[in-house]
């Protein structure tokens, strides 16, 4: 303590304030406070060990100098800070700025409150009644393929609330983990968020800001697991979000994202889960909540709230149809409502109709596609819906989709033998994430794929080679019908045999984008698709070394059953600049789901020259 203070605190406390002071210090190196682990995991230790260091970036978050990488210093002058007299500094006293801290190490070492400066937290007693839970969830929201730093999903938490006995629900409050960009250019962009560019904050939020932003524009749907933990155990977690909201992290966004940062709220509160040691070399979203559902005891139970799109498709769905042809000349024509067709129904079937048709409209207008005529024609089907009333019998319920810990984990390893013209080959893959267009869509986004770092490896005659790498491969098949026009397309980025020579060896490497239109056929089991592509293309064997060229692929993909998938693709393509070389390639492959974690394939491929391939694939 500074010899400025003995002069004021004399008064105030007497001498055996110092004295006091002294033997909580000496207390907390009896007791080796700073070992112990909740004290690690407080300064964000990782690995949670004395000799370790924190991977808070932010100096400021450390009172020590060496704080960073010294936890007896920083555990030192938090208790000066703690005791600090000086009452001025109000929400920037040590008990107000590190209120986690101060709440654990009061109860470890028992503070004398005669010695125990009386702060007053005027924000911190605002920002705590906000958040005076009830309980806690963990909440997932599923992948949005149309935003990059959304394809894995999010991960926040949820405040719970009650008044009067009834949640809050929408008022309720969320700590979300979230990157600060100062620019968002494409490429900048993803390389920033890759390799650690931006600060990581965590803002809290009403809930409805994220509700609007997921369900509303990125058209995602979410899913709230409620944790089971004590009211000791939400203090940590609460109190100590209320330190990190004064602070920033490095964000990364393969590991040191929402997902490791949410779940390691919950491991700061409850250090038994171990969250962090399960993240090897990414944090997933969807792996966090897998993590969570499969610690017993931990989730009390789960909320489900569909998507837009999933709210209007199950709709759609359960229209008779002569009543989906109707729907589809309303939208374009709501003078049609006054239609025989329209008027001869009853008005169950009325409300069917409009209540579809609400959806379609809200949707549209989300989308700012043509947004006045269709919010035009949305207060017409607006008006006709108040006229009907309230259903009689009829329910607009969304039937749960399968969570994501239901479906394949994200990383794949594959094991393959197969012929290429007569020439046996066994082959090798490895895949980091996450999910690809034949395999089964249970908690996944369906008609979506989208991987990165696909490694293929081939042995022919103890002959080892890369046979192909995807480092990021992105296809969203949006399929067409009566209510829905969406483009769909493609993004592909690797290393691919060459399609100019047929030696085993020859690889180019390859830049791909493709877009189109897709529909949906036979009770939505089957999905066409046409896209027109362009590509650039380096391959040694090319005039002038590359190849920027233009063509089609169609295709189609098939639901055969609940656990057999067909997929069939051609592709042309023509040479426009560089070399002129035009080529045709095309597959077939199918795929059989075995379990949650494992499907066999079988494909035939056709580049130049002819190979069948039979594979085993495994998810971890």
């Amino acid at each position: 303590m500074a010899i400025g203070y003995l002069f004021f605190c004399q008064p105030l406390y007497g001498y055996d304030f110092f004295d006091y002071l002294k033997d909580v210090h000496q207390k907390a190196i009896a007791k080796e406070i700073y070992n112990n682990e909740t004290w690690l995991y407080l300064l964000h230790y990782y690995p949670v060990a004395p000799d370790s260091q924190s991977d808070i970036t932010d100096r400021r978050f450390f009172l020590s100098e060496k704080g960073n990488v010294d936890p007896q210093a920083e555990l030192y002058e938090t208790l000066e800070a703690i005791f600090d007299p000086v009452f001025e500094k109000g929400d920037r006293h040590g008990q107000c700025l590190f209120r986690s801290r101060f709440i654990w190490l009061d109860r470890q070492l028992n503070f004398d409150r005669r010695y125990l400066p009386e702060v007053r937290c005027k924000n911190y007693q605002v920002w705590r009644d906000l958040v005076s839970a009830q309980s806690i969830s963990l909440v997932f929201a599923s992948s949005f393929m149309d935003n990059p730093g959304s394809v894995y999903g999010h991960t926040f938490l949820k405040i719970n609330r009650e008044k009067g006995g009834t949640r809050l629900n929408l008022l309720d409050h969320v700590i979300q983990y979230q990157a600060l960009p100062e620019d968002n250019i494409g490429i900048v962009y993803v390389m920033k968020g890759i390799f650690g560019g931006y600060k990581g904050l965590y803002p809290l939020d009403p809930y409805y800001i994220p509700i609007q932003n997921n369900i509303e524009f990125e058209d995602r749907s979410i899913w709230e697991y409620e944790l089971n933990l004590t009211d000791q155990q939400m203090e940590i977690l609460l109190t100590h979000s209320w330190e990190l909201a004064h602070f920033y992290t490095q964000y990364y966004f393969f590991k040191e994202n929402c997902a490791y940062r949410i779940v390691e709220l919950i491991e700061i509160a409850a250090p038994q889960y171990r969250f962090k040691d399960k993240f090897l070399f990414w944090a997933m979203p969807s792996q966090s909540v897998v993590y969570a559902l499969n610690e017993k005891g931990l989730i009390r139970q789960v909320n489900y709230f569909p998507s837009r799109t999933r709210q209007l498709m199950q709709k759609f769905g359960n229209l008779r149809p002569e009543e989906k042809r109707l729907l589809g000349s309303l939208v374009a024509d709501p003078g049609l409502m006054n239609s025989d067709a329209f008027q001869n129904l009853s008005e169950e079937r009325k409300i069917r109709i409009l209540d579809t048709v609400l959806d379609y409209s809200r949707s549209r207008v989300n989308k700012d596609r043509d947004k006045p005529r269709t919010a035009d024609h949305r207060r017409k089907f607006l008006l006709a819906r108040s006229r009907l009333g309230k259903s009689r019998g009829y329910e607009a319920h969304v039937s749960d989709e399968q969570s994501i810990h239901q479906g394949h984990a994200p990383a794949r390893f594959q094991i393959a033998t197969g012929n290429r013209n007569d020439l046996p080959f066994l082959q090798m893959a490895i895949r980091t994430s996450y999910h690809d267009l034949l395999a089964d869509d249970t908690g996944h986004l369906k008609n979506s794929h989208f991987t990165t770092l696909d490694f293929y490896f081939r042995i022919y005659e103890e002959d080892w080679t890369l046979h192909k790498l995807d480092i990021v491969y992105l296809f969203d098949l949006a399929p067409n019908n009566i209510i829905s026009d969406d483009w769909s397309w493609r993004f592909r980025a690797g290393v691919y045999p060459s399609t100019i020579s047929s030696c085993l060896h020859c690889r180019k490497s390859q830049l791909q984008t493709a877009f189109g239109k897709s529909l949906s056929m036979f009770s939505n089991s089957t999905v066409g698709y046409l896209l027109a592509h362009g590509s650039f293309e380096a391959d040694r064997h090319y005039e002038d070394d590359y190849l920027l060229g233009t063509g089609v692929d169609m295709g189609v993909l098939v639901d055969i059953n609940q656990t057999w998938r067909l997929q069939m693709e051609l592709t042309g393509s023509q040479g426009i600049a560089g070399d002129d070389h035009a080529y045709v390639k095309g597959f077939v492959q199918q795929r059989w789901r075995l379990s949650q974690q494992s499907d066999v394939r079988l494909q035939w491929n056709y580049q130049t020259e002819h190979e069948v391939l039979l594979a085993l694939n495994g998810y971890f």
